[in-house]
């Protein structure tokens, strides 16, 4: 199957030759570039726009809002472009995401032990991915082969930069994640961006006012949506139900690694085991069946991964962090580490199958 993409796509069927005006969160940007645009049109990805940034919630959350991995890949590339890197860094960043399985960071619980749970699946995948979608056969027009527009190529230093720095992906999704959980306006998003240079390897703010809008984004969804017990939970029952599926050949490892989430869901809820069937019915009514828990009585302890920022801002004509200049961040940005250290701990409720049950506790290592 790999094979047959990786030869539609250096055949050409996927390279436009005109220009488009590519819409993202902040704005249109016109592109006449064809690698770029043969990039964006190309199977990997193609298959972003049905795979969701927040991973299994729009699907088992009622209401919950939803943007695609894809949109966010234009958003991180849009950013890259707006502040003049190089074509080569725009093109990791765009890419950068390619590599996510279904349900986005499901892979970090299903595949990885302990506290690697907090690190990416999908970067430890990501060249594999790339040569099996057939990317390199677009690269090659620009003389590039996949191993020079890996994200984390110590040159693509407005993509990748370590906690507590800022980096265009994190940019991104904190102000996309505003935007659709209506924390942000458009508008609000741009008055972010106009404060905000990249120079000299380093993002920083102008203004400490934005700085802080911002930076506050980034460590109140560390624990109120990404580092949740109620995204925890349901990532936690997602991850059992898959590695169920796995054991049964419900779904197997292509379907994990380049189908699409809905066509998971699909697999999942006709699939007649009586486990998968009771934890698909968890996963539709899943604040149902945990409540928050502590050291002492417990189901699942989860490590929750530091996402707070600490961005820099030009200060007296020199750069220094946030939490210098804002007493009340600085308190911010050390409960939000407190709260990554501890970690977060699960009681599961109202699960009577205690092979089930077995299962979900079977996540701790």
């Amino acid at each position: 199957m790999h094979n047959l993409i990786k030869f539609i796509i250096i055949s050409g069927l996927c390279l436009p030759v005109y220009a488009q005006t590519i819409s993202t969160i902040f704005g249109n940007v016109e592109e006449n570039n064809p690698v770029i645009l043969s990039l964006m049109e190309c199977n990997a990805m193609e298959r972003l726009k049905h795979i969701d940034q927040s991973g299994p919630q729009p699907y088992f959350s009622s209401g919950f809002p939803s943007f695609s991995r894809y949109d966010h890949s234009l958003g991180v590339y849009a950013l890259l472009k707006r502040f003049g890197v190089t074509e080569k860094e725009q093109i990791a960043g765009l890419l950068h995401d390619a590599s996510h399985t279904v349900f986005s960071h499901i892979g970090d619980m299903v595949f990885h032990n302990g506290d690697k749970r907090t690190a990416s699946y999908q970067d430890s995948i990501h060249g594999w991915y790339l040569a099996q979608m057939g990317v390199d056969g677009i690269l090659q027009s620009q003389k590039l082969g996949i191993s020079d527009i890996l994200p984390d190529n110590h040159e693509f230093t407005a993509l990748d930069q370590d906690y507590p720095d800022m980096s265009a992906d994190r940019i991104e999704y904190n102000l996309h994640t505003g935007i659709v959980l209506n924390d942000l306006t458009s508008e609000d998003a741009e008055a972010i961006l106009a404060a905000l240079r990249f120079d000299d390897s380093k993002w920083y703010f102008i203004d400490p006012l934005p700085a802080k809008r911002f930076a506050r984004l980034s460590t109140y969804y560390n624990k109120s949506f990404w580092g949740s017990h109620s995204n925890s939970a349901l990532y936690a029952i997602t991850a059992t139900a898959i590695k169920r599926a796995f054991a049964l050949g419900v779904i197997n490892r292509d379907d994990f690694h380049f189908g699409v989430d809905q066509d998971v869901v699909n697999k999942l809820s006709l699939a007649e085991d009586k486990q998968l069937i009771e934890l698909v019915e968890i996963m539709s009514n899943f604040e149902n069946y945990y409540r928050p828990a502590d050291a002492a009585d417990y189901d699942l302890y989860v490590p929750v991964k530091m996402r707070g920022i600490d961005p820099l801002v030009l200060h007296d004509n020199d750069l220094v962090r946030l939490s210098q200049l804002s007493y009340d961040y600085n308190n911010e940005l050390i409960n939000t580490k407190r709260f990554c250290k501890d970690g977060i701990y699960i009681k599961f409720v109202n699960i009577n199958n205690k092979d089930v049950l077995s299962s979900i506790k079977a996540l701790n290592f």
